[in-house]
Order: C-alpha cells, then structure tokens, then sequence
C-alpha cells in the first residue's frame, strides 16, 4: 500500500468511512436547503465561507445587546481618577493615553480597544485596571486561550479562559461594580460572546 492509499485509509475512518464525494454530496445538500448560508467574504479571503441562521440569529443579538448598553452606564473613571491616572502613568505615549483616557470616560457598558502587536495594549489595561481599582471596581479578565488570559497577567488583571468563566454558570451579584476584560475577543466564538453578553444583564 502506498502513501496515498494510508491518507486515504486514514480520512476515511476519520470522517466515519464516508468518501469525500460523499462529504462533498452532503455539505451540497445542506447548502441547497438553506441550512448553510453563504457570508460575504472580504476580497482577500480566497475560500468561500458559510454560517447558519442560529449564528445569524446569535450576531444580530449581541449587536443588540452592545447597543441597548450604550450611553447608560456612568465613566468608568471620574475626572479626579483620571487626572491621577494621567500624571502616575506619564510614561504613556500619546495614543496609549488617549486610548485610556477614552476608555475611562465611556459610558457604554461594552467598549473596545483594539490595536496592533506591539501596540503596547497591555500597558494601557494596567493602567485603565489601576483606574477602576480606585474607583471600586473588582477587575477581571478573560481570554479564549490560556495564554492570552497569561497576557492579561502581566497587565495585573487576575484572568482565566473564558470558556471556564461560562462554565462556571453563576450570573454577577447585584450591586458590585464589576470590569470584566476580554483579551483576543475575536478568537471567541459567537456562542459563547452572546453568552458572555447576556451575563453582564
């Protein structure tokens, strides 16, 4: 037997002994009976991509949710804390500061941050964790893998997975000011951000 035949051996016990015009017949199937719909792609995306209505349904929630949250919550830092924050942590580069300083004045219950590697985001989250510290919030961080939730250590950010935080299946005691961190947010699937969302309600 050949190397071929081996892969061949091997795919097929690994996909249940079915062949791939079987798989291939299958997934057609599915497409043709609307259970597999078609998303846009980006023009850089060569291979064509598909999703259900429930993760459909999962999207348009969360974008709702994210909305329903905005302009309703007071600044995360008030403007004592955040002139504090900006002499302590003077070694801030200007686009690190403004980030922070955005961030602390946001009254939206979720707010991102994004930037490059490199970018020095870990920098700008200690400092924003050393904000709501001071302002009584208990500071908690969560990542799709456990080296993100590393990473978010070293901001001084007490972090898990994400997946064990939701399995953890308690909702947040009224009451408590919470500032939960959520590192590589776009490694989390739509399941599980829509229940991450559905905790902080």
């Amino acid at each position: 037997t050949d190397e071929r035949d081996l892969m061949r051996d091997a795919l097929k016990r690994s996909m249940g002994d079915a062949s791939l015009e079987e798989v291939r017949a299958g997934f057609n199937q599915r497409v043709e009976a609307g259970e597999l719909i078609e998303a846009d792609r980006a023009a850089h995306e060569p291979a064509r991509m598909y999703t259900t209505e429930k993760m459909i349904e999962l999207e348009r929630d969360n974008i709702g949710l994210m909305r329903a949250g905005q302009n309703q919550h007071a600044p995360l830092g008030t403007e004592p804390t955040r002139q504090e924050i900006e002499r302590e942590h003077a070694h801030l580069s200007n686009s690190q500061r403004a980030a922070v300083d955005e961030i602390l004045g946001s009254r939206d219950q979720v707010t991102a941050l994004e930037g490059a590697a490199g970018a020095g985001k870990t920098t700008s989250l200690a400092a924003i964790r050393d904000a709501a510290e001071r302002e009584g919030y208990k500071v908690e961080g969560f990542a799709p893998t456990s080296r993100a939730a590393q990473k978010l250590e070293e901001a001084g950010i007490e972090s898990s997975t994400l997946q064990k935080y939701l399995q953890r299946g308690e909702q947040e005691p009224r009451g408590e000011k919470h500032l939960y961190v959520l590192d590589e947010s776009s490694l989390a699937s739509t399941k599980q951000m829509n229940e991450f969302l559905h905790r902080l309600n």
